[in-house]
């Protein structure tokens, strides 16, 4: 057994967790099993949280209205290091015609293997390069834009936009129209490209657009950030925001092996993603799969450990707007459950200003 550490607070970040998925408001809507997330709804203090993984960076790391420099921060957390030059977030995306408009599904999706990545990049430059553009490949279907200079617009996060139709939110700014006619010079590059006409063959779907994002530069980390938290998460975005705001970084907890006490007496946050994508697309046998194995993997042993004594505090940050607060004293609270029901997100509502 972990040994006792009454003051240890653990957070666990699971976005999707209460939705939103569509038909979750009606009395129909087939939740799937979930014990202990009931008992946790009933007997936790709810206190205002963000309704995203985008707005959490904003409420708790970031001192800024407006993100900037997201591009600059998932490249640190991507390589390691800052970039050298003004980037932007390059995704590899795959827009699909839904009647009258094109819909955004993301990378992670398209399986994006490493030689696809470097012959689409190759082929990039070649187009783009005596306009001062460089493609950049990551990992799992990411990409930057080197640039000369950061150019004058605003554009919206890919996360924003998985899922969502692509014309009511394309980048705004002085330079904007000229970023429009380069996305559209893109999606032409990539669709006659072999690597396409491979997948297609295959029965694939195309890597047939590029989302550009993340303008400008980094604000400055919040004050008064806890210096023992330590986050455990894989996504370059939020560990290049651990890497600029001095926190210690770790890799993400394995999801299949459950929740397990930290061993260092630092604050965690545990970053759960693989409820996250389900939700975003509406997969909902997937979604209900993944929030069954929550409850049984995570929510079960963090119960029980908070119930030992061996952690102090234990918040659920389902992105619904809310912040699950548990203490050890409110875990004996043996009449008190709410269905999930009852707290679950709303469907997000659009706007294109």
């Amino acid at each position: 057994m972990s040994a006792a550490r009454p003051g240890l607070h653990v957070r666990l970040i699971a976005p999707g967790l209460l939705g939103p998925m569509p038909g979750m408001q009606s009395a129909e809507f087939p939740w799937p099993d979930t014990p202990v997330l009931k008992r946790l709804l009933g007997r936790a203090e709810p206190h205002p949280g963000p309704v995203s993984r985008l707005a959490l960076l904003k409420s708790h790391f970031l001192d800024a209205d407006r993100l900037q420099g997201l591009a600059e921060l998932s490249f640190m957390g991507e390589f390691g290091h800052r970039p050298r030059h003004p980037v932007l977030r390059a995704d590899a995306v795959h827009l699909r015609a839904d009647r009258d408009r094109l819909v955004l599904f993301g990378p992670e999706l398209l399986a994006v293997s490493s030689e696809e990545a470097r012959a689409l990049a190759a082929a990039f430059d070649a187009h783009f390069g005596s306009e001062g553009l460089h493609l950049v490949p990551g990992a799992e279907g990411r990409g930057y834009l080197r640039l000369a200079r950061m150019p004058e617009i605003e554009t919206r996060p890919l996360e924003a936009m998985l899922g969502q139709p692509v014309a009511d939110f394309l980048s705004r700014g002085r330079e904007a129209a000229q970023w429009r006619r380069r996305l559209t010079e893109m999606q032409m590059l990539l669709a006659n490209h072999a690597v396409n006409l491979e997948r297609q063959v295959a029965g694939r779907p195309t890597i047939n657009g590029l989302w550009c994002w993340g303008e400008g530069v980094a604000p400055r980390p919040r004050t008064g950030l806890d210096r023992h938290s330590v986050l455990h998460v894989d996504d370059p975005l939020f560990r290049g925001v651990a890497m600029h705001c001095g926190l210690e970084l770790m890799e993400a907890p394995d999801f299949e092996q459950g929740f397990r006490v930290p061993e260092s007496g630092r604050e965690p946050w545990l970053f759960i993603d693989e409820i996250r994508l389900p939700a975003v697309y509406g997969e909902l046998e997937r979604w209900r799969e993944r929030v069954s194995e929550f409850d049984r993997l995570w929510l079960a042993p963090a119960f029980r450990a908070l119930r030992r004594g061996e952690i102090g505090i234990l918040d659920l940050m389902p992105m619904n707007g809310r912040i699950y607060r548990l203490r050890r004293h409110r875990s004996w609270l043996l009449w008190r459950a709410e269905h999930p029901a009852r707290h679950a997100a709303s469907m997000p509502v659009h706007h294109a200003d």
